[in-house]
């Protein structure tokens, strides 16, 4: 379950006359709530719910509800002052609503999973709604859990005067217990202090915790805090205002405080170490403050890394890897060898989704669209091809179509977008059938032996050419030899349309009984066995070279494209990896012994000490515990494919 992020935005245009979050703060005219919208989303959100007033409905609607609503489900409540339990007298002279609880209790009829409470015009940073996303999923099945999103005071303070804010106190298990307003807070001569009485101040540790308005609940809470209301409005909703201790007139409000001081709760409160602003510091050099902000944020935020193909079996995986490395990834794909489903995988797997699109890399327009759209992406991970051996000696032309096509369009986008550099997804079948054994990236490139194989010959020829002519372009390619087995989670794995093209899902699907045997393609080659000797690389192992890859990428001044080899360094015939995995799994797999395959190498592994000693990735994880992967990922289908 979801949880969904509850936005307090009844107060817009208060302040000027207009929707006063829609200041475009960004880069590319970015408003608050834009990163706030992003962020969440990123985080794990499922649904957005905006509380605003009737009387700018329309505007609404058209500016900030079209803009989200083909990226997440949008709900819009009003909050209003005449929206108090029936039958119970109030001052009709209010005319401020009711506070922020009010607000909240709006949204009873929309909200019945775990939420998340913010104002629309504050702006909270990324971390923030990971911490509450997590707490939120956590709390899915429980009630009264409920949480704050504290903030350092030293990240909270404007450099255009003072502030006030809520100082939270908490116990020695991080739980809240009391929120203290302290007004005229500000630093001067780097101590962080606020006036008491008769000139005197306190001071503030820089790392104290203060409330901004960000809460997590389970909706249990729109109950207790509607009988709460109830006895609000019953003690206090004929008087509007009353004074405070220094004589001022304060208007009575509702507040989130008063509902867990009430049910005696204390919530955690998670320290966070973004940094927190409003729009209200809009005037003179304020703005200019804001913009500095966003933009030291935005150079401290994940580098955004696009994956096409990253629905597909090492494309999914590499995503995977990415996002626990803290990048932030897209992905693009057109499922003609990938199933949507993929993507629930790796949201179960990381807690985050990836933004996907669906496009094929061949459509130059699509993809200009793209990079217009998310600006930005410091690097791209080109996964997206067609990659059968023995279907590219039949349909030839399908390969050179989707596989030099689609790279040359990213390579004449990647410099007109400002994007660095390109990790390529190439195959040792550039070697062909090398001469010395195990081969390495200094071994002579021969004819290809398929087209397949010849498209990755030529891909990689017009990378160097490009990047040649082009010294702002950067390159890694990454020669693959046999990627198998699935994520520990057996969450993502190899699952091809149709008939499989690869050994191993044949062999789990026939161990399955999805199909009655499996073929092997020649018993009489000049191996031990007679069958083809491949170097078969954990599909794992081989998505954190690519992120190790990546991390070159943006961080060296590379020249001119560095190419890699990733494999295991041993090789293992067909006949022994069938039998292998009948060892593990105590499944037994029929074959048959038929003629040799066109286009299919006799034996190759590799020599992977470059990337060892450059890239600081070695291949760690055995070929049983890898086939075994590769066994639950059968069975997770198979359970899947039951339950539906």
């Amino acid at each position: 379950m979801k949880p969904t992020l509850l936005v307090l935005a009844a107060g817009m245009g208060s302040r000027y006359g207009s929707l006063k979050q829609l200041d475009g703060i960004g880069p590319n005219g970015e408003t608050i709530m834009d990163y706030s919208v992003y962020d969440a989303l990123r985080a794990g959100f499922g649904k957005v719910v905006f509380v605003i007033r009737h009387s700018f409905e329309d505007e609404f609607r058209r500016q900030i509800v079209g803009k989200y609503e083909n990226h997440i489900p949008v709900e819009v409540v009003f909050q209003e002052i005449d929206k108090v339990p029936a039958g119970i007298p109030y001052n009709t002279e209010r005319t401020k609503p009711w506070g922020t609880n009010h607000a909240i209790q709006m949204a009873a009829d929309v909200i019945h999973e775990p939420f998340a409470v913010i104002n629309s015009d504050d702006f909270y940073g990324c971390e923030s709604y990971v911490l509450l996303a997590d707490f939120l999923k956590k709390a899915a099945n429980s009630s009264g859990r409920y949480c704050m999103i504290a903030y350092h005071v030293e990240n909270t303070l404007s450099e255009s005067g003072a502030v006030n804010r809520g100082v939270c106190r908490v116990d020695a298990n991080r739980l809240l217990t009391s929120v203290v307003e302290r007004t005229q807070i500000e630093c001067n001569g780097g101590v962080i202090q606020y006036p008491v009485a008769n000139g005197l101040y306190e001071t503030l540790d820089k790392d104290a915790l203060v409330s901004m308005n960000m809460w997590g609940f389970t909706p249990d809470y729109f109950d207790h805090s509607q009988t709460l209301f109830t006895e609000f409005v019953q003690q206090r909703g004929c008087r509007y205002t009353y004074r405070n201790g220094k004589g001022h007139l304060r208007g009575y409000r509702y507040t989130i405080q008063m509902v867990w001081r009430n049910l005696c709760r204390r919530p955690p409160a998670s320290g966070t170490q973004n940094k927190w602003f409003n729009s209200r510091w809009r005037l003179s050099a304020t703005t200019m403050e804001v913009k500095k902000m966003i933009k030291k944020m935005l150079d401290l935020s994940p580098d955004k890394i696009l994956v096409t193909g990253g629905a597909g079996y090492i494309g999914s995986h590499t995503v995977v890897a990415l996002m626990e490395a803290g990048f932030d990834v897209y992905v693009v794909d057109n499922l003609s060898n990938s199933n949507i489903e993929v993507l629930n995988g790796i949201e179960q797997i990381t807690g985050k989704r990836p933004l996907f699109e669906n496009i094929d890399c061949t459509d130059y327009v699509a993809m200009d669209k793209f990079f217009t759209k998310h600006e930005g992406i410091k690097a791209v991970i080109h996964f997206a091809a067609s990659k059968a051996v023995g279907e590219s000696v039949t349909v030839p032309l399908k390969y050179y179509r989707n596989n030099v096509v689609g790279l040359v369009n990213l390579l004449e986008l990647m410099p007109i977008h400002k994007v660095q550099g390109l990790v390529f997804s190439s195959s040792c079948t550039v070697y062909g059938q090398p001469d010395i054994l195990p081969v390495d990236e200094t071994a002579p490139i021969k004819k290809a032996l398929s087209p397949y194989g010849n498209t990755k010959q030529i891909c990689e020829n017009i990378i160097f050419d490009t990047v040649h002519a082009n010294n702002a372009l950067k390159s890694i390619i990454l020669r693959y030899f046999n990627p198998i087995g699935a994520h520990p989670s057996a969450l993502i794995g190899e699952l091809p349309n149709g008939v499989p093209n690869n050994l191993v899902p044949f062999v789990v699907q026939t161990a399955a009984g999805v199909y009655k045997k499996i073929r092997i393609f020649g018993d009489d080659y000049n191996t031990p066995d007679g069958t083809c000797i491949r170097d078969y690389i954990n599909v794992m192992d081989l998505a954190e070279a690519h992120v190790s890859a990546v991390k070159r990428l943006i961080d060296k001044d590379l020249t001119m494209p560095e190419v890699f080899n990733l494999g295991t360094g041993k090789g293992l015939s067909v006949m022994e990896l069938i039998k292998t995995f009948e060892a593990v799994t105590g499944m037994r797999v029929p074959y048959e012994i038929v003629g040799r395959r066109e286009g299919d190498i006799e034996q190759v592994w590799a020599n992977p000490t470059l990337a060892q000693k450059v890239l600081k990735w070695k291949a760690k994880t055995s070929v049983e515990d890898t086939l075994a992967s590769a066994w639950r990922w059968q069975q997770h289908c198979m359970e899947a494919k039951n339950d539906k």
